[in-house]
């Protein structure tokens, strides 16, 4: 949701389900947090951009809500990708 605070300002929400997945799955990401806590909650345009920035997204100019969406969905997905675990078979030689 986009809320209009002064005259050609707006805040983004975290009201948007894509928007409180992505808060969830930054607790999962200490750095991040460390990177984050230099942000104020309510200023989650510059947070958005921190997380994209920590997820090697680029990002360059003004998005409307739908590029945000997509740009969070795509932050999320990166997100997710490294925090798993990653388990492949090796071959290994028993000596007897």
């Amino acid at each position: 949701m986009v809320r209009e605070v002064k005259k050609g300002k707006y805040i983004l929400q975290y009201e948007e389900d894509w928007m409180i997945e992505l808060n969830r799955e930054t607790k999962h990401h200490p750095e991040l947090l460390e990177l984050l806590a230099q942000f104020p909650y309510e200023e989650v345009g510059q947070r958005i951009a921190c997380i994209a920035a920590y997820c090697s997204i680029m990002l360059d100019g003004y998005y409307t809500q739908e590029h945000l969406k997509h740009i969070c969905e795509k932050c999320l997905e990166r997100l997710r990708d490294k925090r798993s675990i990653i388990i492949s078979p090796t071959e290994s030689k028993l000596l007897h």
